[in-house]
């Protein structure tokens, strides 16, 4: 909702506003892997386990 986001803006800029905070989350974020290959392996991940669902599972209940 509009509330919401305002909400979510309003802390955003009061973090950004505290220098000591800020800094934390600047690090926090530089911390984190979000790298396509990161994203591409846990598709194949996905892919994978659902092949393997569809393969379990009788062929009457693939075609239902």
């Amino acid at each position: 909702s509009a509330e919401d986001f305002m909400s979510a803006v309003r802390r955003a800029h009061k973090i950004y506003l505290d220098p000591k905070r800020w800094s934390q989350v600047q690090k926090t974020a530089m911390e984190g892997d979000y790298s396509w290959t990161k994203s591409a392996l846990k598709y194949v991940e996905m892919y994978e386990a659902a092949l393997a669902n569809r393969k379990a599972k009788p062929a009457s209940v693939r075609e239902a």
